[in-house]
């Protein structure tokens, strides 16, 4: 049902496109692309013919104009080909010809040795007539009029094959063009008198115009042009198109156009305000295109100038205009062609937006419940999701407002979803919740209970007098339903609750926040919590510090903002420093001063440790060779290493770098028991080899925190260690307990026997002290010798105490 709704949906758009890509291909222009023929053309030199006969004459725009060269264009455009015209003498044009950097060459008589190699064209293309008294052409009959010819090399018969073709074509269509030009190329010197009637006479008196001309730099205007108007009055634009525009715009009284050019480019619509004469347009070569307001006198006038001119020289243009027309007319030039194609297409586009919208408004009012279900249900347990929860909460305390302090967001969620979905499945997680929430909707405390599956979470809001109740609701709600079935058995099923009040008391009273804002709050503390937690403001405090203590920690190990503070090691006997154990402070520009509690689990977490440690490193590396330099007892400062760096890569490498860099004499690593995870035989072989090649790089190894908790004994087996450091919590135990007491000192007779000094930090009072002499302990560390302090205090610490 909803597959076949969307291509409903569709269907009307894909018809609108459709319908619209055929309208515009009905008058979308192919391509026609034109392939290009080479043709030489050459005088034959002197040979006695009249020199005006044989000339090729260049205009200003560079195109040849003579009787072979505008029959051989005619045949190109009927062919679909392009001309270039390539000038030289007959020699060259033959030499070119059979080097095959031309196509064709006109002009050509057969018969000759000199012809050998040539295929000429079946109709001749012009005659070429011997003056008399002058010799016989070579290799030619002795007669005065000589057929020309088109030649290609021996082996080109296709392209001769098509020209011919095109010839033929040529004559069919238009019989007497080549009489045409035998015409005008022989009779072009005639002049003529202009003959007017009397009023078009009367009307030149009357009207003593002095046009102004507009043309193109062309053979009209130099032969013809010229000695009809002063230079001032002609006006040379570049293209046609300028020359009509010129017209149009006013600058311009008259432009004197090919035929085909002023067909074209009225027929395209471009210049609609522009009229031309039809007889002259359709019976001449030429026509002229005025403004549409001039008078018919005029217009006489230039139909019979331009008969006084002659037919236009280059009539091969209409052909190539009659196949080209059609395929660069413009969308204008189409609108006043085809008006009628135009209002239809408007019409049907009408229609189909009309019906496209009705189509939408039906299938919105159709599929409006169905969107809405999909926008309010969770799709996994078919309960009520959270957008429609925050929509009825708001709802809810906008129509009770005096109920609103005692409201709250609550968002129960199951502890590592991931873990449990893998044990027991998705779907008892599924049933567990759809369970909890019916069970929640029939509490009377409970309103408004919604479910968010994929994260394991119901979600409502409780109405209660006060926080602690509702915890106890929650409470015994977890020791009653906290159980899913698994295969007949129950299943404890771990929950955490958050809980955010709707309404908080402020100086001015009572303020009410958003659903969205106080669900996002319970979010936060369900997941803060480790049972049921009540949303506070110094959680979001401490979540941004730890969000803004990442987002600085790059540029502040950059600033250089973390301090290296010292913490100084005695001898329990002599009262004298023997050691320090090197402790990190972060002054940070933006933050404050920040003891290591509050960042240290934060690095860990995120891997920054790595860069940290380091960074230390290398700053109590550059203290001890500055306490040489300047004469300062130096002692062995031990720096703390964390647990990442047994599986860090390239660690071994970035140690070796400093060692170069430093000398590593006085210089202690603190490692901790659980930087060791002898969990399997190459993690134990990898961790002795970092160990040792720690050794070998000249660094003393301590082992830290001894005795705070499970305390792997075979850690003593497989490293080489050189200091153990027993933590504070085994001297605090002591202290109470006989029994405890005789394990530190059992520790410290250890330590000894395997060859290790042996340190116990965190001693504050002189009791401590005593009773760690008592077990043996020659070494301690804490407050009651001295605290963490500066480099600069701690230099003159040393001067004293050392």
């Amino acid at each position: 049902m909803i597959s076949m709704r969307r291509w409903n949906r569709w269907l009307l758009p894909v018809l609108f496109v459709c319908c619209l890509a055929m309208q515009l291909a009905a008058f979308a222009p192919s391509a026609d692309a034109r392939s290009m023929l080479r043709v030489g053309v050459h005088t034959l030199g002197d040979t006695g013919m009249a020199q005006e006969a044989t000339e090729r004459v260049q205009d200003g725009a560079k195109s040849f104009y003579s009787r072979e060269t505008d029959y051989m264009q005619a045949i190109a455009n009927y062919a679909g080909m392009e001309v270039t015209f390539v000038p030289d003498s007959w020699e060259g044009c033959r030499t070119r010809l059979m080097e095959g950097t031309v196509d064709v060459v006109l002009g050509v008589l057969p018969g000759g040795p000199d012809m050998q190699g040539l295929s000429f064209s079946r109709l001749p293309i012009g005659w070429q007539r011997t003056p008399e008294g002058a010799p016989p052409l070579p290799n030619a009959p002795d007669y005065h009029v000589h057929p020309l010819y088109f030649a290609v090399r021996q082996g080109n018969e296709v392209l001769l094959h098509k020209l011919d073709v095109a010839a033929d074509r040529l004559g069919e269509n238009r019989p007497g063009f080549l009489t045409t030009l035998e015409q005008v190329y022989a009779e072009h010197g005639r002049r003529f008198g202009l003959r007017l009637t009397p009023e078009e006479q009367s009307y030149l008196q009357l009207h003593p115009v002095i046009p102004i001309v507009a043309s193109v730099d062309n053979r009209t205007t130099d032969r013809v042009l010229r000695q009809r108007y002063d230079d001032d009055q002609i006006r040379i634009y570049p293209t046609v198109v300028d020359c009509l525009r010129a017209v149009e715009n006013g600058e311009a009284d008259v432009t004197f156009l090919r035929q085909e050019a002023a067909q074209y480019n009225i027929y395209q619509g471009d210049f609609p305000d522009l009229v031309t004469d039809g007889t002259v347009a359709f019976s001449l070569e030429m026509a002229s295109g005025v403004r549409e307001d001039v008078p018919m006198e005029l217009l006489t006038v230039l139909d019979k100038e331009i008969a006084y001119l002659g037919p236009e020289t280059i009539t091969n243009v209409a052909a190539r205009h009659d196949k080209r027309m059609e395929n660069e007319r413009s969308l204008r030039s189409v609108f006043y062609s085809y008006p009628q194609y135009f209002m239809i297409g408007a019409v049907v586009t009408l229609v189909l937006i009309f019906l496209f919208v009705v189509h939408y408004i039906l299938s919105r009012c159709a599929h409006i419940s169905e969107m809405q279900s999909l926008l309010d249900e969770d799709r996994a347990t078919n309960r009520p999701n959270r957008s429609w929860f925050l929509r009825e909460a708001d709802a809810l305390v906008a129509v009770l407002p005096d109920e609103a302090p005692e409201l709250s967001v609550v968002v129960i969620g199951v502890q590592r979803t991931d873990i449990f979905i893998s044990t027991y499945g998705r779907d008892t997680l599924i049933s567990f919740l759809q369970h909890l929430a019916d069970v929640l909707s029939a509490e009377d405390w409970v309103r408004r209970v919604a479910t968010h599956g994929s994260v394991g979470e119901v979600v409502f809001l409780a109405k209660t007098e006060s926080i602690a109740a509702l915890k106890g609701h929650l409470h015994e709600t977890f020791k009653r339903y906290e159980f899913a079935t698994v295969g007949g058995m129950l299943v404890r099923v771990p929950l955490t609750a958050g809980i955010s009040p709707i309404a908080g008391k402020t100086p001015e009273g009572i303020s009410l926040i958003k659903a969205a804002e106080a669900l996002a709050r319970a979010d936060f503390a369900m997941h803060e919590a480790k049972d049921v937690l009540a949303y506070d403001d110094k959680m979001l405090a401490e979540a941004h510090l730890t969000s803004r203590m990442e987002s600085l920690q790059e540029a502040a190990l950059g600033r250089e903002e973390f301090e290296i503070w010292y913490q100084p090691k005695y001898d329990l006997v002599t009262k004298r420093c023997i050691g320090a154990e090197a402790l990190v402070r972060w002054r940070s520009e933006e933050l404050g001063f920040l003891p290591p509690g509050k960042f240290i689990a934060l690095f860990e977490s995120n891997g920054f440790i790595s860069n940290l440690d380091f960074y230390n490193l290398e700053h109590v590396m550059q203290f001890q060779r500055d306490c040489r330099a300047k004469g300062l007892p130096v002692v062995p400062i031990s720096v703390n290493q964390s647990r990442i760096h047994m599986q860090e890569q390239g660690y071994l490498r970035k140690m070796s770098a400093l060692t170069r860099q430093y000398t590593t004499d006085g210089i202690e690593l603190e490692l901790t028991e659980t930087a060791f995870d002898f969990a399997s035989a190459e993690q134990r072989e990898h961790s002795i080899a970092v160990v040792a090649a720690l050794h070998g790089l000249g660094f003393r190894i301590d082992m830290d925190d001894f005795g705070s908790g499970y305390s792997d004994l075979s850690l003593l087996n497989y490293l080489s260690l050189d200091v153990m450091k027993i933590d504070r919590s085994l001297l605090l135990a002591s202290e109470g307990s006989d029994r405890m007491r005789a394990v530190l000192k059992k520790m410290v007779e250890l330590g000894h026997m395997l060859g290790m000094e042996v340190i116990c930090e965190g001693i504050e009072t002189e009791a401590q002290e005593d009773l760690l002499m008592d077990c043996g302990c020659e070494y301690g560390q804490g407050y009651l010798y001295g605290r963490p302090m500066p480099r600069k205090e701690f230099e003159e610490f040393l001067k004293e105490h050392a």
